[in-house]
């Protein structure tokens, strides 16, 4: 089993376990945010489309990420998680110092590219470490800190990236201009990042194994995932689509939110980005920590049945507020529409990764998780922001063709990710029984 080979100095508590996981999610969102909060100058700066814009943000970051979180998910399983971890921040720590370099588009979706083969290794370590840590009445709400946590970094990458960027911008003499200055500050968390993870192991290991005494076990393998999988496919094909749409709607709008908010209302992308990050931080982790100890109560009540049920609800509830973000005239409107989509979709992620750990018990959970993370990422991620941009590019450079991009292409995937949920209720007890 992984981890074993990690120092053993007593069990760690799981809540310490979850805080560690959660710095490296927050340090990942925080640094895959930042393009979202710099569109504007870089579009100037390099003469980017939307469609360009679309594809750093979603595709380019999606396509090496998918492929490299199936065997991310596989070595979970096998090796110390937390090396897994660390390497995978230096690989993605290069890929940033790689936006601050580059001359143009193709460097930048490299760099993109670069991001992604690190970032892959971070969800399969976490969801399989929860799922051995920690007890099931709590693990909705474990993944909530999870989540939270990426929302905090894209806050911070918003509101942070906001300020700096007008800071900066009245600044003479600088040897590079805002926007790359701006990523470059940035890998001082990074760095904060990593010292905080070798340190953890040098003085107060969290990321240990879960058995003292550990029973030699045979290696899980890909065909392990694969064969369960195949035989609770019905649930597996509910969770691609649920999570895929999820994903879609959170990454497509939380791409363009700034950018809109330039457009519609003449916000200057500071002051875009700040509102943007403030009510993502707000509303967004809120929206985690009610669904996080909501779904734990509905699995208490009813099963994984209780959690679909959830899902269902918080992407309806999430529909009128991206109608309202996007169509209403007035900013104060508006902005009280994303406040209630943050909150709705924040609802929403906790359960789907709960769902995804709920029906997955065998050992193999780290390859599990990669192989569905990787089908979700590249369906959400891969194309939300890229959809997005290439709608608004065939519309106007205006405010409403933007707009009208982000309802097309969201508002049909929400509908489906309802429906998806809805179905999952309908599942035999067998496989929507939290275990």
């Amino acid at each position: 089993m992984p981890d074993t080979d990690m120092p053993r100095r007593g069990s760690p508590s799981a809540t310490r376990l979850v805080l560690t996981l959660a710095l490296c999610q927050f340090t990942a969102l925080m640094d895959r945010s930042l393009l979202a909060a710099l569109v504007t100058p870089i579009k100037a700066s390099l003469g980017l489309t939307d469609a360009q814009i679309g594809l750093l943000q979603g595709t380019g970051f999606a396509v090496l990420y998918a492929l490299a979180i199936v065997p991310a998910g596989s070595l979970a399983d096998r090796i110390t998680r937390q090396r897994l971890l660390l390497l995978g921040l230096s690989v993605w720590s290069l890929g940033v110092l790689g936006y601050v370099l580059a001359p143009g588009f193709e460097w930048l979706f490299a760099a993109s590219l670069l991001v992604g083969l690190g970032q892959a290794v971070v969800l399969p370590c976490s969801l399989s470490l929860i799922a051995e840590r920690v007890v099931t009445p709590h693990r909705a709400r474990a993944n909530s800190v999870l989540t939270s946590a990426g929302v905090a970094g894209r806050a911070v990458a918003l509101i942070g990236g906001g300020w700096l960027l007008g800071a900066l911008g009245g600044t003479a003499g600088l040897p590079m201009t805002p926007w790359r200055a701006v990523i470059l500050t940035s890998l001082a968390v990074n760095l904060m990042a990593f010292l905080a993870l070798v340190t953890g192991r040098a003085t107060d290991p969290v990321l240990v194994a879960s058995r003292t005494t550990p029973t030699p076990t045979p290696s899980p393998t890909l065909r392990d995932a694969l064969c369960w999988i195949a035989a609770n496919r019905s649930a597996y094909v509910i969770l691609l689509v649920l999570l895929s749409a999820t994903i879609l709607t959170i990454q497509g709008v939380a791409a363009w939110t700034p950018t809109l908010l330039h457009r519609r209302f003449a916000l200057d992308p500071a002051t875009a980005s700040l509102w943007a990050g403030c009510i993502t931080v707000l509303a967004g982790v809120a929206g985690h920590a009610v669904g996080g100890f909501a779904v734990d109560a509905a699995i208490r009540a009813m099963g994984l049945r209780g959690a679909f049920i959830n899902s269902a609800a918080a992407l309806a509830l999430a529909c009128p507020g991206v109608l309202l973000f996007t169509q209403a005239a007035d900013i104060g409107v508006s902005l009280a529409g994303l406040v209630l989509f943050a909150f709705a979709m924040g609802m929403a992620t906790p359960t789907g990764l709960t769902l995804l750990q709920g029906v997955t018990t065998i050992p193999a959970k780290g390859t599990v998780s990669g192989l569905m993370l990787a089908a979700t990422i590249l369906c959400g991620l891969g194309f939300g922001p890229l959809l997005i941009g290439l709608a608004s590019d065939r519309g106007s450079a205006a405010g409403d063709g933007l707009a009208s991009a982000v309802v097309t292409i969201v508002l049909p995937v929400m509908v489906v990710g309802i429906t998806a949920a809805l179905a999952g209720t309908r599942l035999r007890s067998g496989q929507t029984k939290s275990r």
